[in-house]
Formats: structure tokens, sequence, C-alpha cells
């Protein structure tokens, strides 16, 4: 259960840097943060499970080949979040999505590694159902993280956005080194 919690947090840290620089409210509204907490773990947990069905469709085509798929995605993914943690450029999200359709579209954007995971989650022959509903709920639990923190900690959100990010790509990343590491049987 822990390297699901693992890979679950490394996956929701694109919501929860959304959430500390992008959709807080300017007025502190539980009601709200508790519904955008919820469509960002919804649409998380869809898009895992989306990937991991095409996942499980290809995997027999790949099956000699599905390790360094694996790996050449989780250092693409890992390297971007890095990249993204530490850029100084802000993300083009409207400060305050004021439509639910655009809030949607923000949280299909910051969800696209969870497919990419997903996809690789089938060719390992993982349970899906019961880590889909941890990184839904990792999900959910980081955006209202990140719109609590943005509220009482607005001065120090990038900080804490480079760093989340940074770790959630670094073990993405570790998580290919290890794969790679069993595939060549060094463990």
């Amino acid at each position: 259960m822990l390297p699901i919690l693992i890979l679950a947090f490394s996956l929701s840290t694109d919501a929860f840097a959304i959430a500390l620089r992008n959709v807080a409210p300017q007025r502190f509204n539980w009601w709200q943060v508790l519904i955008t907490g919820l469509i960002f773990g919804l649409i998380e947990m869809l898009l895992a499970y989306l990937g991991w069905q095409l996942g499980i469709r290809i995997s027999l085509d790949v099956v000699t080949i599905h390790q360094w798929i694996a790996i050449a995605l989780l250092v693409l993914v890992g390297g971007k979040k890095i990249r993204d943690g530490f850029s100084d450029q802000k993300q083009n999200i409207p400060q305050q999505p004021d439509s639910l359709f655009i809030l949607m579209g923000v949280a299909i954007g910051s969800s696209l590694d969870a497919f990419a995971v997903g996809l690789l989650l089938a060719f390992f022959y993982i349970d899906i159902f019961p880590t889909v509903f941890v990184i839904g709920g990792v999900t959910f639990s980081m955006v209202m993280i990140g719109m609590i923190t943005n509220r009482f900690m607005k001065a120090r959100t990038s900080a804490i956005n480079s760093v989340v990010q940074g770790l959630g790509g670094t073990v993405l990343i570790g998580i290919a080194i290890f794969i790679f590491w069993a595939h060549l049987k060094l463990l």
C-alpha cells in the first residue's frame, strides 16, 4: 500500500501546484474548496482508469518492451514535473476559474500524467480499483491542502510549489530506476 500512496502523491503534485497558485477563491469558501478537490480527485481517478484500460488492451502487443515504455514514460513525466516545479513561468490558468467546465479542463490537463501511469499499471498487472481510489483520494486531499495553504501562506506558495513538484518528479524517476534495475536483474 505504501508504494501506491507514494505514487499517488507523485501524481497529485500537479493538482496541488494548481490549487496552490491558481484556483483559490478571493474569499475563502469551504464549499468551493471541497468541490474543487472532488473534481480534481475524480478526474485523476478517471484518467488513471482510462489509461489502465488502454494498457490492458495493448499489453499483449508490447509485452517484450513494456518495461522500456514504462521507464521512458516515468522519466519523461518525472522530468517535466521537476522542470515545471523549478521554472519561474506561471501556468496559463485563469486565477479563479468561474466556470465548472474551465475547472474540469484544468483538472484534465493536470491529470494527463495519471493517464500515462494508468497505462503502466496495466503492464505490471496492478489491481486498478483500489489504486485509483487511493490516487483520487490523495489528489482530493492535496488540492484541498493547496487551496488552504494559498489562503494562509500566500507569500511562500512559489517555494512550496517548487519543492512539492520536484519531489513528485524525483519519485517518478526513482520508480523508473527501480524498474530498470529490476529488469536488468540487479535487485
